[in-house]
């Protein structure tokens, strides 16, 4: 990857560099061009002046016989010329450019300057018109050429100056993209080290994070985060597995063990036939309960998106007390509810409040009631179940909640419960946001606190 950044950033600067090349060459050449051809104009108007001043013999110029004085019109690698109107020449000073020595341009269109190509040299040339001030006649022309020699050398001077520079460049663009790259991906480096020796007994292992609040410290954050949920992951499931197992095995025990009591001599006992048939009822009834939280738990957050989350409360409490209430003819169940909508699948509601009412009524005393209220509180329903029933011992409080956890196992087995009912409602209410509590006293009952996001307002389109 290092290299492929340090190839990229130097492919992308010789690009650049070669354009700004192009472009520096020809706007100085072209500026060079321009310098030249205007210097050259102004010695060629000047020399008219000066011939026109003091050589003018009634508009002819054959009575000049010295030419020494067009040298100061003249730099070095220059040629001049006087002209009569014919374009004859009637003398000339400077270097000898031309073999020939006759001036490369016809002088009929007058006023010109420019360039071209004689004799295998690049020349710039510039021609002005001697004029006669009183009669307004052309009596002669300057003519001069320039060698372009030296801006030929000089431009030359500049490729090699921009190659060797941008060659320079190229080169520590590269090595600056390759340093910069290394620096840069060495916090990856080491996260995909510490991702290659992660296993399923080495999940304590954390990306080391890099200083600042860049990408790479971002990613590092997310990825540890991701870390600590597969651990925690992990951990529930290791723990899961072993209290499932051990929980399944228990039925599936007392279901073969009556089953073989039945194959070797019970079949032929009534009595016994009677009883095995009860408690394998009883046991089977138990094992299904136990899949189904089981599943339950397992497709918990699948089946949430399956669903509006929006759930009248109070309908569906009165459903849930109407269908548990013969169940339990020797308990009482008194509602006070306050209507109102809260933010949840209305199946995962109804489970919610049909584990804490089965608890809360399984519990209770015979004769007494299980009271369950409904508030409204800002932005959140209260739902409250309060029982009649034994309480919940101070050390026992902190994890009831968890799969599988009974305050006292053989009471619990007895009463037929799973270990899973109250792990399910704290799932289903973290799942929608919301919070659950419990306040407990021993020998006096147990209430539960079910917060959940409220629906404000809805919208409903009869139609």
């Amino acid at each position: 990857m290092k290299r492929k950044i340090a190839a990229f950033t130097a492919v992308v600067m010789m690009v650049i560099l070669c354009i700004l090349d192009v472009f520096i060459y020809f706007t100085l050449e072209r500026h060079l061009v321009n310098l030249e051809t205007i210097s050259m104009s102004t010695n060629t108007v000047a020399a008219a002046d000066y011939v026109q001043t003091n050589f003018n013999d009634g508009g002819s110029l054959h009575a000049i016989t010295d030419y020494h004085w067009l040298n100061r019109f003249l730099r070095e690698g220059q040629e001049i010329y006087l002209l009569g109107p014919d374009g004859k020449v009637l003398g000339r000073a400077g270097d000898d450019l031309l073999p020939s020595n006759q001036p490369p341009v016809s002088v009929e269109s007058g006023f010109q300057e420019g360039r071209l190509k004689q004799h295998g040299k690049q020349l710039y040339y510039a021609v002005t018109p001697i004029v006669d001030d009183d009669t307004q006649r052309i009596i002669g022309y300057v003519e001069l050429v320039s060698d372009t020699a030296s801006q030929r050398e000089y431009m030359a001077v500049l490729v090699v100056v921009l190659t060797i520079g941008s060659l320079g460049a190229i080169l520590l663009t590269a090595l600056g993209g390759y340093v910069i790259s290394a620096a840069a991906t060495r916090p990856l480096k080491r996260m995909m080290i510490t991702v290659s020796r992660i296993e399923a007994n080495r999940l304590h292992e954390r990306v080391p994070r890099p200083r600042g609040r860049d990408e790479v410290a971002l990613l590092s954050d997310a990825f540890n985060r991701m870390l600590s949920r597969i651990e925690r992951s992990f951990e529930q499931q290791s723990q899961f597995v072993a209290d499932a197992s051990h929980e399944i095995r228990t039925p599936l025990t007392v279901i073969q063990g009556y089953a073989n009591l039945l194959a070797r001599w019970g079949k032929s006992d009534p009595q016994v036939l009677d009883q095995a048939i009860t408690v394998l009822q009883k046991e089977s009834s138990r094992l299904r309960q136990l899949a189904d939280d089981l599943l339950t738990l397992a497709g918990m957050e699948a089946s949430a998106n399956d669903e509006e989350h929006v759930v009248d409360v109070d309908e569906v409490l009165s459903e849930v007390t109407e269908t548990l209430g013969p169940l339990y003819p020797e308990r009482k169940i008194q509602s006070f509810l306050a209507g109102a909508e809260a933010a949840m699948s209305p199946s995962h509601f109804r489970r919610l409040c049909t584990n804490l009412l089965e608890n809360a009524l399984k519990y209770t005393q015979v004769g007494q009631a299980v009271n369950v209220r409904t508030s409204l509180c800002n932005d959140t329903v209260l739902v409250e179940v309060e029982d009649a029933g034994p309480g919940i011992p101070p050390e026992s409080i902190s994890h009831i909640f968890e799969r599988f956890y009974r305050v006292e196992s053989s009471r619990d087995r007895k009463e037929g419960g799973t270990g899973l009912g109250l792990a399910i409602v704290k799932e289903l209410v973290q799942l929608y946001g919301g919070s659950i509590d419990v306040q407990s006293q021993v020998g006096a009952g147990t209430t539960f606190f079910v917060r959940l996001p409220r629906v404000l307002l809805r919208y409903r389109v009869d139609g």
